[in-house]
């Protein structure tokens, strides 16, 4: 995880199953079981629904954020300025502000195959 600078990733679904869920967490968001809308988290889910929870930006559900298999999610995780930015296919859909000092946080994501 960080706690200042910048980490890229992408993320890039595959396979078959019910949810996806990716974002970034902190170290108290559990390992195991669904977490959605955990106060440890940016999560923003296959469906278009996103949260917020280490933030006090609101959460809620945008059709144009949902991802389907072999979308292209891109990651920006910039610490000293406190914003995550994610894009789909390379065009901006979310950024989530407020983050600094909430570190160190980890890239996260959750497959639900049920």
């Amino acid at each position: 995880g960080i706690s200042s600078g910048v980490l890229e990733w992408e993320a890039v679904p595959y396979g078959s199953c019910r949810t996806i869920t990716v974002g970034v967490c902190n170290s108290s968001l559990p390992l195991t079981g669904h977490e959605w809308g955990s106060g440890h988290a940016i999560q923003l889910m296959n469906t278009g629904h996103f949260w917020r929870g280490l933030t006090s930006q609101s959460d809620g559900r945008n059709a144009s954020f949902a991802f389907q298999v072999n979308d292209v999610l891109g990651f920006r995780l910039d610490m000293d300025a406190g914003i995550l930015h994610i894009s789909k296919n390379g065009a901006p859909i979310l950024d989530a502000s407020g983050l600094k000092g909430k570190g160190p946080l980890y890239p996260y994501a959750n497959v639900n195959f049920g």
